[in-house]
């Protein structure tokens, strides 16, 4: 339950500072999540099992998604109404998730474990896996890098600043 919960922490604060700054509900931010976990999926497909690598390919297709989905969806109604806002995002959303069906599948897909994330370890009845662990670890140093880049850079303190 406690890696979910870091993995829902994650979510909830990326929603926060894209609402924070832009006053939009990025209804796409699930699909970014989709961009980085197929990313994994067609790596793992082509026999790279490096946890470390398959992170690393993630959050680059994650950033690139965001950029493409800023660049030709957001950035032309960034001062239209609220409600074209709205709109835009529902419609990334869906012509996004209507290309993950049509190019890879309507089925849900699965990874096999990395390697070394499928250890087990036993403390009495409980049973914790090493990803679960590794989840809590990423959650928490993400979270603490993040405070430390708004509250510590200058680029950090400019996007505070736009968010109010």
């Amino acid at each position: 339950a406690l890696a979910f919960g870091a993995e829902y922490s994650l979510v909830a604060l990326g929603l926060a500072v894209v609402f924070s700054i832009m006053g939009l509900v990025n209804f796409a931010h699930g699909e970014i999540i989709g961009v980085s976990a197929y990313s994994v999926f067609l790596a793992a497909a082509l026999g790279l099992t490096s946890p470390f690598v398959a992170v690393l390919l993630a959050v680059g297709m994650a950033a690139l998604a965001a950029v493409v989905f800023e660049r030709v969806a957001f950035r032309p109604v960034r001062y239209a109404p609220t409600t074209t806002g709205l709109l835009t995002a529902f419609g990334v959303s869906i012509v996004v998730q209507n290309l993950f069906m049509l190019l890879i599948s309507p089925k849900p897909q699965s990874v096999s474990v990395l390697n070394g994330l499928n250890q087990m370890w036993f403390f009495g009845p409980f049973a914790v896996s090493s990803l679960q662990v590794m989840e809590l670890i990423v959650s928490g140093l993400t979270i603490l890098a993040l405070v430390l880049f708004l509250n510590r850079s200058t680029l950090g303190l400019a996007i505070r600043a736009a968010s109010r």
